[in-house]
C-alpha cells in the first residue's frame, strides 16, 4: 500500500476518532468551569453595603436641601403670577364697565331696592335672605368668574360678612380713597367716582392692589376691598373728615412684594414702604405697610400740605 494511503488511514482510523471526543471532552468541561465561574461571581454579592447605603442617603439629603428651597421660591413665583393674571384680568373688566359707563370708575358699593340689595365692586349681597350673590357684583357682567378677586397667597385670611351664606370678600383693596371721592353710601352724600380722563398719570396711580386688615392686638388677619393711601385719608382729598394713620397694603407675596394693577391697566409688582415708629412695629413685623415714592412720617394729619406727595401713587394729581 502506499505510504500516503497508509497515513491517511491512520489520521481517520480510531485513534483519530478517540483524540477527537477527548479534546471535546475537555472542551466542554472548560465551558462548564468558565460559566460556573461566571454565576458564582454575579451571584455572590446581592445587597448594599452599610458604607454604600449611608452615602446614597447622603447625597439624597443633600439634594433634598439644594432642591426644597428651589421648589419653594417656584411655588411662590408662581402663585405671584397667579396675582398678576388675576389683576389683568379684572382691569380689563373694569375698562369694560368704565365704557358702558362714560369713562367712570366703577362705585365700590351701593344699595338697590330699599336697602334690599347690597352691590359692591367685586360681589354682592341679598340683604333680605342673608345670602350672597356672585351676580350682583358690579364688574360679573364682564368676568363672570367671582375667584379672580382671590389671591392664592391670602387663602388663609378669613373673609368678611359671615353672616351670609354664601359669602365672599377680595383679597384686593381698590383706590377708593381718590378714586372714589366722596363718603359712604349711608352717608348724605353719595361715592363720586372719577372720570378716567381726570386721571394725570393712568400709568402710575393705583387702581387695586393685594390688602389685607390688621388686628395689632391679636395678630390676626382679616378681608378689606379698599387700600390705605399713606396719608390715611378716607374718602379723597376734597371729601375726606379721617385719616387711619396704619396702612393695609400686604406684602405677602415673594421678594415682600406686591403685585399692583394701575388706572392705565398693566400690572406690576412694587416693594413697601413702612413707618418707623414703635406704633407700627407688629405691621411691619407682618409686611402690613405702604406704597410711596419715598419716606414717610408716622402721622400725616388730615389737610397736611404734603398729602399729595405721599400719596403719589393714589392721588389723581401728582405732586412730584
Amino acid at each position: 500500500m502506499p505510504k500516503n494511503r497508509s497515513r491517511l488511514t491512520s489520521l481517520t482510523g480510531p485513534t483519530a476518532q478517540n483524540s477527537l471526543n477527548l479534546r471535546s471532552l475537555k472542551a466542554t468541561k472548560y465551558f462548564l468551569q468558565y460559566n460556573c465561574n461566571m454565576a458564582s461571581a454575579t451571584t455572590k454579592k446581592t445587597a448594599f453595603t452599610l458604607i454604600e447605603l449611608l452615602v446614597v442617603i447622603a447625597i439624597i439629603a443633600i439634594l433634598a436641601a439644594i432642591l426644597f428651597p428651589v421648589f419653594a421660591q417656584a411655588k411662590a413665583a408662581s402663585q405671584k403670577t397667579v396675582a398678576l393674571s388675576n389683576k389683568k384680568q379684572i382691569g380689563l373688566a373694569g375698562m369694560l364697565y368704565m365704557a358702558d359707563f362714560d369713562d367712570t370708575m366703577f362705585l365700590h358699593n351701593y344699595y338697590q331696592d330699599n336697602n334690599t340689595r347690597w352691590h359692591l365692586w367685586f360681589y354682592g349681597f341679598d340683604m333680605v335672605l342673608n345670602r350672597g350673590r356672585a351676580d350682583y357684583g358690579l364688574l360679573w357682567p364682564y368676568q363672570k368668574n367671582v375667584e379672580l378677586q382671590d389671591d392664592p397667597m391670602a387663602r388663609s385670611i378669613r373673609t368678611n360678612a359671615t353672616w351670609a351664606n354664601p359669602t365672599f370678600w377680595p383679597a384686593y383693596g381698590i383706590n377708593a380713597a381718590y378714586l372714589l371721592n366722596g363718603l359712604s353710601p349711608s352717608a348724605t352724600v353719595p361715592l363720586i367716582p372719577a372720570v378716567m380722563t381726570s386721571v394725570e398719570r393712568p400709568a402710575e396711580t393705583i387702581l387695586l392692589t393685594d390688602v389685607a386688615g390688621f388686628n395689632a392686638t391679636t395678630g390676626a388677619f382679616f378681608r378689606v376691598n379698599t387700600v390705605t393711601p399713606p396719608s390715611g385719608i378716607d374718602r379723597g382729598v376734597q371729601g375726606g373728615s379721617f385719616a387711619s394713620q396704619f396702612g393695609n397694603t400686604h406684602f405677602r407675596h415673594s421678594g415682600e412684594t406686591v403685585t399692583v394693577l394701575w388706572v392705565d391697566g398693566h400690572v406690576s409688582t412694587m416693594k413697601p414702604t413702612y413707618k418707623q415708629g414703635a406704633a407700627h412695629a407688629s405691621r411691619r413685623n407682618a409686611k402690613i405697610g405702604h406704597l410711596s415714592r419715598g419716606p414717610i412720617p408716622d402721622t400725616i394729619p388730615v389737610g397736611d400740605p404734603n398729602t399729595l406727595r405721599y400719596d403719589y401713587y393714589f392721588a389723581l394729581q401728582k405732586v412730584d
